[in-house]
């Protein structure tokens, strides 16, 4: 039996031009920050009376914050790969598969995974946003258990869904 090989090269690997990035972002939503401002900790006890605890809380806050705003910005690159390379072919019969298609497929695949790990960063930092705001006590380690921070806030405002 005769297999058909396809050679890829490094130059056949094409970024997302400045036209398909545009029409991916259509699609993505847009974030800001959530508004914590820097507070040195020093100054927050020693001008403002804050508590150690609540100086140390409102600094990781801001951090955290631009945590967020960097993994998101991440998240936002790794969709952007996905819907481009979708975008320019996948046939759904893999006996239809030309160069370009394997092309696509292979980063298709590789930032649907990047995706998602930087999904479930986004949702570990905000777990991480709300246990620090709510001052719910969590370890780092415990905000993997979603209803332990669910159970934390008693802020009735708030809604959380499961991710």
């Amino acid at each position: 039996m005769k297999q058909n090989l396809i050679t890829l090269k490094t130059d056949d690997f094409k970024y997302p031009s400045l036209e398909e990035r545009s029409i991916a972002r259509e699609k993505f939503p847009n974030f800001s920050n959530s508004g914590f401002e820097y507070k040195n900790e020093i100054i927050s006890i020693l001008v403002e009376n804050k508590t150690l605890s609540e100086a140390n809380n409102a600094n990781n806050l801001y951090w955290w914050d631009n945590c967020l705003q960097k993994k998101l910005a991440k998240l936002n690159n790794a969709y952007i790969n996905i819907i481009t390379n979708y975008y320019r072919g996948i046939p759904k019969n893999t006996t239809e598969f030309e160069k370009e298609n394997y092309l696509n497929k292979i980063q298709f695949d590789f930032y649907l995974e990047t995706l998602y790990y930087f999904l479930f960063s986004v949702r570990d930092i905000i777990l991480q946003i709300l246990n620090i705001y709510y001052n719910i006590g969590l370890e780092e380690y415990e905000l993997s258990i979603f209803k332990k921070v669910k159970n934390g806030i008693t802020d009735s405002k708030l809604v959380i869904s499961q991710l």
